[in-house]
């Protein structure tokens, strides 16, 4: 009920508002619901993650966020 109440609050608050743009600071684990209020709403966002966040595993390697973006980064450029 609460997660529901965080997204239409997001979205109405950016609906409420004459902007061009938002950009939304808000903790992890709150992140997918103030993307779920935005979504709608048809204006170009940026979220920031203001939070903790818990290490995930690829490719049976752990990984923290930011801890190998520019690794993955370099992988996916093009060969030279």
């Amino acid at each position: 009920m609460f997660r529901n109440l965080v997204s239409m609050d997001v979205e109405e608050s950016i609906r409420a508002n004459p902007i061009d743009a938002v950009v939304l600071m808000c903790a992890a684990t709150r992140q997918s619901v103030a993307g779920d209020g935005r979504a709608s709403c048809d204006v170009p966002t940026i979220v920031i993650s203001g939070g903790p966040m818990l290490n995930g595993r690829y490719r049976g390697e752990a990984i923290g966020s930011g801890t190998v973006v520019w690794q993955f980064s370099e992988a996916s450029k093009p060969a030279r």
